[in-house]
């Protein structure tokens, strides 16, 4: 371990105004010393100016005269040190409950290095360590490597000395700048973890937040290990090195999670957490899925990478056509682990596959974006989605994983279960990954290739083409009949009831307890009449929308009735004839009607 050349100092001590003060102690000092805040974060592609949240910027020499220094830019700060050694302080305004950025207050620490931590550039590939300490005496739990340092915090010391005498603080060593942001941070007062063992890894599986004494930490715990044994099966192996953290805040009305080297944060309902002799139900299942999806990255994203992000430039947009295979197959086979894991049967990963395949079919927008222009643009579109993003765009995680399924599928037909995604995976992470190598979309086809007969590869380009720059359906239908699976469509349900009738737009409640369009179909009728999306619905046909029944006067209709909406748009009242249309059929149902071999060996379990 290498002497670390500066020093941060984490301090939470203005919890109601959640203000974090931040000291930065440099012992390597250039004449003028550049500090950059970055603009956005790995695994998160919209540039955040994580620089707002800075105030009270200040620098200082070793005898605490203020230096001069100026902003450069927006995220810049020049300081004039005169080639000394020298310390910063600043604060940061934390609070953002994401797992994006950082978060305080009296009951909860949490923060990302990267929205906290300036980087100092002529330093940035050099060690440091970061001292943090919490508004009270709670465990902190990080993948960064603990460090012992002498009686001062903010002395940069070597690791084989004492700790300081601050119990609540805590000391950690990163080799750079890199590591240090690309580990998260969590502390808290009121915790709940266990510890489980994989492929001899300690995975520590914490949880933060609303805790509820009935929490089964140890059902949780073993279902998320046999879902990472079952990764760690996939690849012949774990990247990991050091410990590995499962970070779940838990708040009402949350859910996410971003991947790190070692680490996931994540944000959940308590109604996501399995309870003490309760069944595994939907909930749970979607948050074992959050875990699932978040540790395949592991391998998918934070070692095997894109080209475009081999280095990242957190200073500026940085695209890249790839993320259908990043976040698109790592969506597909977080669903599949749930499966090799045996935590859901056969029928429900079958309907869990249909439910993302009618919410893509429910997407007008897959016909104008493909998967690569989906990719390139999640800085201004997925990322900035407005009510007429389904319009003109389509996720490159819900659309990449309906390619992965397919790509999967293809490759077990046309190889008789000889090959499978599983074997591109493992091809691109022992080719490329393990050597820290970039790949491109040119590298996932040869992969294929080298998978199955020579004969096989102009289809195999074709599929490329059509999945990933094409904008039409691929036939599912077709395929799945070989494994076994029959393919249903018919239309949207709404309160069990199936629709036979199309508005052209959706509705929801609004605070008023009035009903809101929140979505308007830009080639239906009532787009072409004037009715916008936000429009406020007083009456339909001359009733209060109180005394009628919505659903079935828009959606269980008959197709060419006309309705007459009474229409609130920014205080101006008027009308709009609609002229419903039959329904779209987009709800998918996949049921197992016959066993075949690919259908059995694409739906196993091998945990």
């Amino acid at each position: 371990m290498k002497k670390p050349t500066l020093h941060y100092d984490i301090a939470a001590k203005n919890t109601g105004a959640h203000l974090i003060d931040v000291q930065i102690t440099i012992a390597q000092s250039d004449h003028d010393v550049i500090a950059k805040m970055p603009k956005w974060i790995p695994g998160s592609y919209k540039i955040r100016d994580y620089a707002r949240h800075v105030q009270a910027f200040a620098a200082y020499d070793t005898d605490n005269h203020p230096l001069s220094w100026q902003k450069t830019d927006g995220d810049t700060w020049q300081i004039h040190s005169g080639n000394q050694p020298l310390t910063i302080t600043y604060q940061i305004y934390a609070y953002d409950l994401s797992v994006r950025g950082a978060y305080l207050d009296d009951q909860r620490l949490f923060l990302n290095p990267c929205c906290v931590c300036l980087d100092i550039i002529h330093l940035s590939n050099q060690p440091r360590t970061i001292t943090v300490t919490p508004p009270g005496p709670w465990p902190c739990f990080t993948q960064l490597i603990p460090h012992l340092i002498p009686n001062s915090p903010n002395s940069l010391g070597s690791s084989n000395q004492h700790v300081a005498a601050d119990t609540t603080s805590k000391t950690y060593y990163a080799e750079n700048h890199d590591l240090l942001i690309d580990s998260p941070i969590e502390s808290a007062q009121h915790t709940m973890q266990q510890t489980v063992s994989v492929a001899q890894i300690p995975h520590h599986v914490v949880f933060t937040g609303q805790l509820l004494p009935d929490y089964d930490i140890t059902r949780i715990s073993a279902s998320i290990a046999a879902i990472c044994q079952a990764q760690i099966q996939l690849f012949n192996g774990t990247p990991l090195t050091n410990d590995y953290h499962f970070m779940t805040y838990i708040e009402p009305n949350l859910y996410g999670g971003l991947e790190h080297l070692h680490s996931t944060a994540l944000m959940a309902s308590p109604e996501m957490i399995l309870r003490q002799d309760a069944p595994l139900d939907k909930p749970t299942i979607d948050f074992l899925g959050l875990c699932s999806h978040e540790y395949f990255h592991l391998w998918n994203i934070k070692r095997l990478r894109p080209t475009d992000y081999l280095h990242y430039d957190l200073y500026q947009p940085q695209h890249s056509e790839m993320l259908w295979l990043f976040e698109g197959f790592t969506s597909y086979y977080d669903e599949v682990f749930l499966r090799r894991a045996n935590i859901i049967d056969e029928a429900t990963f079958l309907d869990r596959q249909a439910s993302n395949l009618s919410r893509v079919l429910a997407t007008p927008g897959r016909h104008l974006q493909s998967l690569a222009e989906s990719s390139f643009d999640a800085w201004t579109k997925l990322y900035q989605a407005d009510n007429n993003s389904r319009n003109h765009m389509v996720s490159y995680y819900s659309k990449g994983a309906i390619f992965a399924l397919y790509l999967d599928l293809w490759l077990r037909l046309h190889t008789q279960n000889q090959a499978s995604l599983d074997d591109l995976m493992r091809w691109l992470w022992q080719h490329y990954g393990q050597d820290n190598r970039g790949i491109d979309e040119m590298d996932a086809l040869a992969g294929c290739k080298q998978l199955v007969s020579a004969d096989k590869h102009t289809d195999l380009e074709r599929l490329f083409n059509t999945g990933i720059h094409g904008t039409q359906d691929l036939p599912l239908a077709d395929i799945l009949t070989n494994f076994g699976i029959d393919y249903e469509l018919s239309p949207a349900k709404t309160k069990n009831q199936v629709h036979t009738s199309e508005p052209g737009f959706r509705i929801s409640k609004n605070s008023r307890h009035n009903i809101d369009i929140t979505f308007l179909d830009s080639l239906s009728h009532a787009a072409q009449v004037g009715v916008s999306v936000d429009d406020e619905i007083i009456a339909i046909n001359h009733q209060h929308i109180a005394s009628l029944d919505t659903t079935a006067v828009l959606f269980t209709n008959q197709p060419g009735e006309s309705i007459q909406l009474t229409l609130n748009r920014r205080g101006r009242l008027f009308e709009k004839h609609v002229i419903l249309a039959p329904p779209a059929a987009t709800q998918v149902t996949l049921k197992a009607t016959q066993q075949t071999a690919l259908g059995q060996a694409w739906l196993e379990t091998t945990v």
